[in-house]
């Protein structure tokens, strides 16, 4: 991933927590607000994850149903799981439409 090698950038880590904590070092809290999301799952390494996102991103600009927001990748396995067997969820901001 380019951005990682090239450049600087931010990342938010998301960690569910029972109770309240406290910040340390560069760290700071925050409550991800509830979305509704697009979702597909990526299996394996992350080499070609690039791809995974295209045809979701396809799928919600050719449904027009994008909205503002972070995309979201939760990890499905231990990360010391070897790459071959990650299992990554990736969701996009959509709006919701109820039936």
């Amino acid at each position: 991933m380019e951005i990682f090698e090239l450049e600087r950038g931010d990342a938010t880590m998301f960690v569910p927590i029972a109770d309240d904590a406290h910040a340390v070092g560069r760290t700071a809290m925050t409550t991800i607000p509830a979305a509704e999301l697009a979702v597909t799952q990526h299996r394996g390494p992350h080499d070609d994850l690039d791809i995974t996102y295209g045809a979701l991103g396809a799928y919600v600009t050719k449904h027009a149903i994008g909205v503002d927001g972070p995309v979201r990748e939760t990890y499905l396995v231990d990360p010391r799981t070897p790459p071959s067997g990650w299992h990554t969820e990736i969701g996009w901001p959509v709006f919701g439409v109820r039936y």
